[in-house]
Parts: structure tokens; sequence; C-alpha cells
């Protein structure tokens, strides 16, 4: 799960400062990243995968989210994609985007 929690905060932190954001230590505003729970489903010709985690925001906030994603290809393709999702989701969130903005 920690291997999760970094990949999301690492392509999180590349889309945040693509859109101009500068990421720096010691930063008054801080988001945490941490996987709760992964869960995987097998079809016939699907593969899926649920990730549950927690955005934490440096005020305090913690938002819980969840993303799947589903692919009739190799595991790992479909564990780039959650990855991917969830750092979608989470930048698309109101509270999330509302506290970058401040």
């Amino acid at each position: 799960l920690y291997n999760l929690s970094s990949a999301i905060a690492t392509q999180l932190k590349q889309e945040i400062e693509k859109r101009g954001a500068k990421i720096v230590n010691g930063a008054s505003s801080t988001i945490e990243i941490t996987v709760k729970n992964i869960s995987h489903s097998l079809g016939v010709i699907r593969f899926g995968v649920t990730l549950d985690f927690d955005v934490k925001l440096g005020s305090g906030m913690t938002i819980p989210l969840q993303v799947t994603n589903e692919s009739p290809t190799v595991f790992e393709y479909v564990m780039n994609g959650a990855v991917a999702w969830a750092v979608i989701k989470t930048l698309n969130n109101e509270q999330v985007r509302s506290y970058l903005n401040e």
C-alpha cells in the first residue's frame, strides 16, 4: 500500500507542477496520500482494481476517495490506470481545489 501511496503522490506532484505551482519542502500547503485498501476483480476478459485512499490536507481535513479501473490487459497497466484515476479524482475534488487555491 505504501508503494501505491507513493506512486499517487509522485504523479500528483508532477501534475500540480505542470499547472504552474512550485513544489518545495516545508511549504505551508501540504497534501498527504494514504492508500487504505486495494481490492481486485477478475472477469472472463477483464481485470479490475479498486483503490480506497485518503487525501489529507495540511489544514487537517481528510477526504476519503475511491477509484476503480478495469481493463482487458495485464495487471501493471490496470494498476497504472488506477493511479492515474486517483490523481485525476484528487485534483477534481472541490475541497482539494479550494485548498490549493488558498
